[in-house]
């Protein structure tokens, strides 16, 4: 919940002092998310290398084990 909508279900409800700390709090939890979903997508997209790099090496692997199949019969 964003600061705003914090302070207009409690305004009248609470002392302002107890809004002021709870919007403080919100905000906070709300920049918090913002940078966790940030995370997750640079995570996410770590991921997505890391297993386009791990299909890299088993297409370059293969193609060395067949040049050195070739290599061996023709040697």
């Amino acid at each position: 919940m964003k600061a705003r909508e914090v302070r207009e279900r409690l305004h009248g409800k609470v002392e302002p002092e107890l809004i002021v700390c709870v919007c403080g709090i919100a905000e906070s939890l709300s920049s918090q998310q913002q940078e966790i979903k940030a995370l997750a997508e640079m995570l996410d997209k770590t991921v997505d290398l890391l297993m386009q790099l791990g299909v890299t090496i088993e297409g370059t692997q293969n193609a060395v084990d067949r040049i050195q199949k070739i290599r061996g019969e023709h040697d």
